[in-house]
């Protein structure tokens, strides 16, 4: 018959005229036959067959695009810390504790009650990396040095213990000021796919206004229950109610440079230091033209507030507006075009950044 389909074929497998070609075909179903030997039995299966492969867009890279995931540096972390504060009461304990023997027993309770929580309290810090714990264990942390020392000095115990209560104390010092320890508790306040990183203490801060204010929140925490205790509860009230707004205002001061940080974000990074700006600025992906170690003789914006150590510099593309600060009190509108900053570990910041897809110089 004119127009119909080849023999053994259904009609089914032949397109309307003037209609697009199916991008499949019907086959019989020859299951029943391969059975039988006989003819096609059964409905008719139909088998998509691959389509034309699609032709295969290459998107350039853009600026503009958000980095995937990027993995975390494989570091110790809050782990020196955790152990070397751990161990603080095993090793520091007996001098501590001959120490607070040859004081009268309320004294001692109290000073040792005081010692136990500040203890605990790092502990619980340590265990929950943030940076409200960092700001805990840098007031914890040189006083129980003062205290081995005082232990040991006074004579009260013995010259081993009290050696190996300066040299506990010392070590736990020395993790608390460690590079890895501040960054990963300032990098337990980031959010999401946010990654933080510390900045170094400005130089003018650390010889006179840290230790002054360690002083006022230390004292101010413990002189009013330790009078109080020693049988002069008019003026350890006194203290009580002078001290403790006093210590409070230390520990939100030292909780600001805490707080201190470089916080890279998928589309670019921020940097959040209210010592030198009075508040965060976000510098976009496309602005950034390069970021590195910073070269001597530099034209760029120093950002630092003076911080001793390596200082890596970030050049823009486009220029980006912040405020400044400008003395206590004052402040000042500038126009970025590249800009000083001081990390605690350049290195890994510099790693982070390549990581995030930033150009590196």
């Amino acid at each position: 018959m004119p127009g119909a389909p080849p023999t053994g074929e259904p009609a089914s497998a032949v397109p309307p005229t003037g209609s697009p070609p199916c991008p499949w075909a019907t086959l019989p179903n020859h299951a029943a036959s391969d059975r039988a030997g006989g003819a096609p039995q059964g409905p008719p299966r139909r088998v998509v067959e691959p389509a034309a492969e699609a032709p295969t867009v290459s998107l350039p890279a853009s600026s503009s695009q958000p980095p995937a995931a990027s993995p975390r540096r494989r570091d110790l972390g809050a782990w020196p810390v955790r152990v070397a504060w751990l161990l603080l009461p095993l090793v520091a304990g007996p001098a501590v504790g001959d120490l607070l023997d040859g004081r009268s027993r309320p004294v001692g309770w109290v000073a040792g009650g005081l010692a136990a929580l500040g203890w605990a309290g790092g502990l619980v810090a340590t265990l929950v990396p943030h940076p409200l714990g960092l700001t805990a264990l840098r007031v914890l942390g040189p006083t129980a040095l003062v205290l081995a020392a005082w232990a040991t000095l006074s004579g009260d115990a013995t010259v081993g213990a009290g050696v190996a209560a300066v040299a506990a104390t010392i070590v736990a010092c020395l993790t608390i000021a460690s590079g890895t320890t501040i960054d990963a508790f300032v990098d337990g306040a980031s959010y999401g796919a946010e990654r933080r990183f510390g900045l170094r203490v400005p130089a003018s801060l650390l010889f006179g206004p840290l230790p002054l204010t360690w002083v006022v929140v230390v004292g101010g925490t413990a002189a009013g229950p330790l009078l109080v205790a020693a049988g002069a509860p008019v003026v350890g009230v006194a203290l009580v109610v002078v001290g403790w707004p006093l210590a409070v205002g230390g520990l939100r001061a030292l909780h600001g440079l805490a707080v201190r940080c470089v916080v890279f974000v998928p589309n670019g990074l921020v940097v959040a230091d209210r010592t030198v700006l009075t508040q965060p600025v976000f510098f976009p992906r496309p602005a950034i033209a390069g970021l590195g170690a910073a070269e001597a003789g530099t034209d760029a914006t120093d950002l630092t507030a003076g911080a001793l150590g390596l200082v890596v510099e970030v050049r823009l593309a486009d220029p980006v507006a912040a405020t400044r600060r400008r003395g206590r009190r004052g402040s000042e509108e500038v126009v970025l075009h590249a800009f000083l900053m001081s990390p605690v570990r350049p290195g890994a910041l510099i790693d982070a950044a390549r990581e995030h897809r930033l150009p590196v110089a």
